[in-house]
């Protein structure tokens, strides 16, 4: 089986760049027509919305890989196919999302809190603080990187009616039954031919 790497619709990237650009030029007047403060904070917001969608257009990267091993999300680490429970549509906030469910939340959060940059652990860290408030108790034996990640896939599982890693709809080439049917194939062909 050969590896299915998915990116993100081009389309899509290419309208949030010019929305954002276009809210950062607003911004850029506000800021100089007596609104200092507010357009100050609008131009650093909208500006650097702006500028990772460029960097994503120039610079595209995978949302998700396939491959017999597992899949392997664009925040690192990878999810034996055996973990994975569930694959389907839910939703966060108003947003419609693909993701997966997991059986096992440890052999993801180990492989993707061993390579994890320092400003990503920094990240994770605010938003596991953030989105939950604390670490679920029971943990302890877990590095704290790990611990964290535990509680973000717990956050999402609860905010997206039971999808531990998801990706927004809008993002994803296709409609949400055509990624759901494309990952359940590839994991249903990889669970039946074995690791190599």
């Amino acid at each position: 089986m050969e590896t299915v790497v998915v990116y993100a619709d081009r389309s899509h990237l290419t309208r949030y760049f010019f929305i954002s650009a276009f809210f950062t030029v607003v911004a850029a007047v506000m800021a100089f027509d007596g609104r200092a403060v507010v357009g100050s904070l609008c131009f650093v917001v909208f500006g650097a919305a702006t500028v990772v969608y460029a960097a994503r257009l120039r610079n595209p990267k995978p949302v998700f890989e396939l491959s017999p091993a597992g899949l392997r999300p664009s925040t690192g680490g990878l999810v034996p196919w055996g973990d994975v429970e569930d694959i389907g549509v839910g939703a966060l906030g108003r947003f419609n999302v693909v993701g997966v469910r997991l059986s096992d939340y440890l052999p993801y959060v180990r492989s993707a809190a061993e390579n994890l940059p320092k400003w990503k652990q920094v990240s994770i860290a605010i938003t596991a603080r953030l989105a939950t408030g604390q670490v679920r108790p029971g943990l302890e034996h877990l590095s704290r990187v790990e611990q964290n990640l535990i509680a973000l896939l717990d956050w999402n599982r609860r905010r997206t009616g039971g999808l531990d890693i998801s990706w927004i709809e809008r993002m994803l080439p296709g409609s949400p039954e055509t990624v759901v049917n494309q990952i359940r194939g590839y994991r249903d062909d990889a669970l039946k031919t074995g690791p190599r």
